[in-house]
């Protein structure tokens, strides 16, 4: 399986790496481009400049992770996602475990280029 994955802090990039351990092709964006670049180096992965680039690098359903901190960090993407993402595409957020902050829903699915609850 191919999927996208923005955010490559301590959490993200972890994930990263174990994905990369059991062989899936991962493309990942990170606001520092330089710390996608280093995680490329060391596990193979493909690094986005943008996600704009993330989304074109990913063949149709694209499924792409958020390894953000809850709130509106994940909101933002989460909405930047939604103007690029197509029907049958998945966002999985992968927030902190702040309950205040994590509450909502953190798997949508598009159909139509809008999100299903």
């Amino acid at each position: 399986m191919e999927l996208g994955i923005i955010g490559l802090g301590r959490m993200g990039a972890n994930m990263a790496r174990r994905l990369r351990r059991g062989s899936s092709a991962l493309v990942a964006y990170n606001r520092s481009y330089k710390v996608a670049q280093d995680l490329a180096k060391e596990t193979g992965l493909e690094a986005a400049e943008s996600i704009e680039r993330l989304v074109s690098q990913l063949p149709t359903p694209r499924v792409v992770r958020l390894m953000l901190p809850a709130g509106d960090i994940t909101q933002q993407h989460v909405d930047t996602l939604q103007s690029l993402l197509e029907g049958g595409d998945i966002v999985v957020a992968c927030t902190s475990p702040i309950p205040v902050k994590a509450a909502g829903p953190q798997t949508r699915r598009w159909s139509r280029g809008s999100p299903r609850r």
